[in-house]
């Protein structure tokens, strides 16, 4: 253990793996020019020439069934936008969190664009209103109704919009912003600063969980510099088109039976992670306090050049992503300094496998525990096929809510600290192609953890 653990011992770290990569894109054409997918097609034709009518009409019936299951598995726009929507189990999660105490603001997620010189205050406006428009979640009201809690779109396209004029501590001021409450029944749940300073200006935008999460925070600040560059050069906003968002996948995800394939999923998943779940002993441990509130501190870190490409020569020999040796290697020191074989860390994950819930903004990350069992005789090669394995198997069962495992396992409680882990690990890969664009730059902003971890690798 290092010598300056004691340093360590006493914060909440988080670790950023940050690494440019580029991606070529290749043709995948014959030197002829036909195309490998218009070459499939041929194949097809051909192989459907050779069918006996019998087997065309089933194949016809296949196809067509198999149509019937996609139309059926279709987001449906809503008649009535202002319809109230049962809330997603995730979502519903968080808002018996904040029913419990609708003061603790652990569940505001807050990031921050940073722009060399200063930004239009009216366009700013304008383009943050237009985003409203077109996710209507950003501007929902929660309530309960005969037992069950609802959301509703509200129709005035809000956002609560904070002028900082040019101060010195920009930072504690943006800090305050972020940690103040949301009233999840009574106020739009998205925040917007500008925050001036010399040379430059802070873009701060606060929302609350249960209405984003960090691949819809990264969607947000893309689409935000998309509008402000349309308004920058006095070109109109696109008109907002009728399309599925947020509230129709959480209308669609209610009527869905998965009864059947979540309770296999879930025998499946209490078998992959036993029945120990005693607490990594972390030297942070020590220090655990009532409510779990720590102070928070960020250690950001570029991995080298050279240790990138040992990385990538793993994932070409290994036949795995720079994710799964990240993580593996993590969880590995983990067992290190904890001496313990059984590592278990949380893992976000996207949970966007529905084709049209790409680009949407909304509460869809789902938490899956990742477990790695290390032998004495293992080397990191073995611990690789390991994870490996463990993750074909979480990537296949995906689709179980991580509060139906909670339930299910009823691990012993303790405040201040998460029951099935106290580590996380989240490997987000950040677009920043319209950031480099306008020469801006992301950054959180540091606050307490919403899972009560003592660790989190970033």
């Amino acid at each position: 253990m290092p010598n300056n653990c004691d340093v360590v011992e006493r914060r909440n770290v988080e670790l950023h793996f940050t690494h440019s990569t580029r991606l070529a894109v290749h043709n995948n054409r014959d030197p002829g020019g036909i195309s490998m997918s218009e070459q499939k097609r041929r194949r097809r034709r051909e192989r459907g020439g050779a069918l006996t009518e019998e087997q065309q009409l089933k194949l016809k019936a296949k196809l067509a069934d198999s149509q019937a299951r996609a139309q059926q598995n279709q987001l449906a726009v809503r008649q009535d936008r202002t319809a109230k929507v049962p809330l997603t189990p995730a979502q519903q999660r968080l808002w018996t969190a904040w029913q419990l105490d609708p003061q603790d603001s652990v569940y505001n997620l807050a990031g921050t664009l940073t722009f060399q010189g200063q930004l239009n205050k009216a366009w700013v406006q304008a383009g943050f209103a237009h985003l409203v428009a077109k996710h209507g979640i950003l501007n929902s009201r929660f309530s309960e109704e005969a037992g069950t809690t609802v959301q509703q779109l509200q129709n005035d396209n809000a956002f609560t919009f904070i002028d900082i004029p040019m101060q010195s501590d920009i930072a504690q001021q943006a800090f305050e912003i972020a940690d103040k409450p949301f009233d999840l029944t009574a106020e739009p749940l998205l925040r917007v600063a500008l925050l001036e300073a010399q040379g430059e200006c802070t873009l701060l935008v606060v929302m609350h969980h249960i209405v984003t999460d960090g691949t819809s925070m990264q969607q947000l600040f893309n689409e935000f510099i998309q509008a402000y560059a349309l308004l920058q050069s006095q070109q109109d906003l696109p008109a907002i088109e009728s399309k599925a968002d947020y509230l129709d996948y959480a209308l669609w995800l209610a009527k869905q039976d998965h009864s059947e394939l979540l309770a296999k999923q879930l025998t499946d998943w209490q078998g992959a992670l036993g029945d120990d779940f005693e607490p990594l002993r972390l030297p942070a441990n020590s220090l655990a306090r009532q409510g779990g509130n720590y102070p928070i501190s960020t250690q950001s870190l570029a991995l080298p050049n050279a240790l990138w490409q040992q990385v990538q020569g793993l994932t070409k020999q290994h036949q795995v992503t720079p994710y799964l040796v990240l993580l593996s290697a993590f969880q590995y020191l983990l067992h290190r300094y904890s001496d313990q074989n059984d590592v278990k860390v949380g893992v976000p994950i996207a949970n966007r496998h529905h084709a049209q819930t790409h680009g949407l903004i909304g509460f869809f990350i789902n938490t899956q525990v990742v477990r790695l069992e290390v032998a004495p005789e293992d080397c990191f090669a073995s611990l690789l096929e390991k994870a490996k394995a463990f993750s074909q198997f979480a990537q296949a069962n995906q689709d179980l809510p991580f509060e139906h495992l909670l339930d299910a396992i009823k691990p012993e409680r303790s405040t201040g600290s998460h029951p099935l882990f106290q580590v996380m690990f989240n490997y987000l890969k950040r677009d920043k192609g319209a950031m480099d664009a306008c020469k801006a730059y992301h950054s959180k902003i540091p606050k307490r953890c919403a899972f009560r971890c003592r660790l989190i690798c970033n």
